[in-house]
């Protein structure tokens, strides 16, 4: 069987005037909807999808969060000590990698709120849509200053929101507890300590920096902005937060006791692969010359944040 040719009705909709109409305003403005489209080109918006997506084969997609608008600057600085780092790495082997003694600090609040993702459960066609009111993180906090290495954690404190963190208990922090923690579990490898740390304004006073000579440490450089950089912000916090999620404390005593039991029964291979994954991202950094690595939950603290809707070629 075939069909008789016969007179079609010809498109006055989609036409190649119209698609090339459409590509310029998109291109003027990225946020442009389909019914402003439809509007402007008097057509329809199932004939503006159908342009949009089957002729000039746009979708629109999120801009993934970031810590940081990097500068060409920012990102040579990256590139130089992604460079340097993985140099040094390739000429000393995995002992390089065991003397990193990573390090950062975390607000834990009473209660944090479940994220989206963790929310996600199976339905079927006929399931009811799930629904759950917006809850926001409680005023009622501490701080958790975390060092640890390949082999697990090394010392955790603890802050209330009544305490400051500053430079000066950073010191005191370093000469008492941490070294005492370095001495017996890290036993022969103390004397090659590398702190990878962030630029905060507490790790790079003055104070924090007599303290870390005396001790005849070192600090591993770190470029700003750069927490797909540092392994406790990729790895340890964002599970942590993760296990966090949903769940209420009623004082301080209880949200220290949740963090220190979690860690402790984190398994040893949870340290390591965390730092046996730094030189795939230094790696990933000198191919993308110095721009972030990849997509990742950062732990934003303070720093510049962005989230907006574009169509993407």
């Amino acid at each position: 069987m075939e069909n008789e040719p016969y007179e079609r009705q010809l498109r006055t909709s989609i036409t190649g005037e119209n698609s090339d109409h459409v590509d310029a305003l998109i291109r003027e403005n990225r946020r442009i909807t389909v019914h402003e489209l439809s509007g402007i080109l008097n057509i329809s918006d199932g004939s503006v999808k159908t342009i949009i997506k089957q002729d000039l084969q746009y979708s629109k997609v999120c801009t993934r969060w970031i810590p940081h608008l990097l500068t060409d600057e920012h990102k040579n600085t990256r590139l130089q000590l992604a460079q340097s780092l993985l140099s040094r790495y390739e000429q000393e082997g995995d002992g390089f990698l065991d003397s990193v003694v990573p390090t950062g600090e975390m607000w834990v609040h009473y209660f944090t709120p479940r994220s989206k993702c963790s929310s996600m459960q199976w339905h079927h066609p006929g399931s009811p849509k799930s629904k759950k009111a917006k809850t926001t993180v409680s005023a009622g906090k501490v701080v958790a200053t975390i060092f640890w290495d390949s082999k697990g954690v090394l010392n955790v404190d603890f802050l209330t929101d009544h305490c400051t963190i500053n430079a000066e208990y950073f010191s005191v922090f370093l000469e008492g507890p941490v070294k005492t923690a370095v001495r017996n579990k890290r036993k022969r490898a103390q004397t090659s300590v590398l702190f990878l740390q962030n630029n905060a304004r507490l790790h790079v006073a003055a104070r924090t920096m007599d303290t870390v000579q005396k001790l005849k440490w070192n600090i591993l450089p770190h470029p700003p902005y750069s927490s797909d950089l540092a392994p406790s912000d990729y790895h340890l916090f964002g599970p942590l937060k993760d296990h966090l999620g949903g769940k209420r404390f009623c004082n301080s005593e209880e949200v220290i006791q949740d963090v220190q039991e979690w860690l402790h029964w984190q398994p040893s291979d949870f340290f390591l692969s965390s730092i046996r994954k730094l030189p795939d991202r230094w790696r990933k950094c000198i191919t993308n010359q110095g721009d972030y690595v990849e997509k990742q939950q950062f732990q934003f603290r303070g720093i510049n944040q962005f989230f907006c809707s574009i169509y993407k070629l």
